[in-house]
């Protein structure tokens, strides 16, 4: 695949995989091979199936959960994505019940192709940002 087809599938993650829920995808778009080398705790590594339980997981937490990538940047065989996330935590967030509150993140993610599926992934996530706006951890100067 050249540099622009890898973008156009890496999209589908957040835009239709996570946005949508449309678990169906993973199947396609990520090797059996793949291996997340940013689990969040408790979460599947390997394997479409990772993709799915964190969507799952994220999606059940964070029911009107909207990605928006705000950069992209692709060479080679890897896509670096810059995304905001938002979505109002009405489901229970790693083990913690829902509070109700919305919140806004940014995340950075770098995904691997070998052909047309992506077999590896690397991530950061504003974890502290989300738990300080849902009032799980202080806020600075507080």
């Amino acid at each position: 695949m050249n540099t622009e087809e890898t973008k156009l599938v890496a999209r589908r993650i957040p835009y239709e995989v996570f946005n949508q829920g449309k678990l169906s995808l993973a199947d396609e778009l990520v090797s059996r091979d793949f291996v997340n080398h940013s689990p969040m705790p408790g979460m599947a590594d390997r394997g479409p199936e990772s993709v799915k339980q964190l969507t799952t997981a994220i999606r059940s937490a964070f029911p009107d959960l909207q990605y928006t990538l705000e950069a992209e940047i692709a060479e080679g065989d890897k896509v670096v994505h810059r995304a905001t996330a938002r979505g109002t935590n009405t489901g229970s967030f790693m083990g913690i019940p829902a509070t109700g509150k919305p919140a806004t993140w940014t995340e950075t993610h770098i995904v691997r192709f070998s052909g047309a599926q992506i077999v590896e992934h690397w991530g950061e996530v504003d974890l502290l940002g989300i738990m300080q706006q849902l009032g799980l951890a202080p806020a600075p100067g507080q």
